[in-house]
């Protein structure tokens, strides 16, 4: 919060990512669809998996959506989340609990 300059938006995530092609203009189509029912949506997810040595120029194929639920709680209390498969699209945004 102290880094913060007025940025429009910013990203967030790990080393383990790999994107596909147009991404962003990807996140910037959902981040304007949640926009009509929220003043200030967030898109949270977890990436699609892929396996080590994997070529970086292999792109995901699955395109299936998720929405993050809670799992189990480790040994010191902290409650895990979950990427849970969607069986369709959502036809409108959601609000939801939790983020990953």
């Amino acid at each position: 919060q102290l880094l913060w300059e007025k940025e429009e938006l910013q990203l967030q995530l790990d080393s383990h990512m790999r994107f596909v092609p147009g991404w962003d203009s990807k996140a910037r189509a959902e981040l304007n669809f949640c926009s009509k029912t929220s003043e200030k949506p967030i898109l949270c997810s977890y990436g699609a998996g892929y396996s080590l040595g994997t070529p970086y120029w292999e792109t995901p194929q699955d395109s299936s959506q998720s929405v993050n639920c809670a799992n189990t709680f480790d040994s010191d209390g902290i409650l895990l989340i979950k990427a849970r498969e969607l069986k369709a699209p959502l036809d409108q945004p959601r609000k939801h609990y939790f983020w990953g």
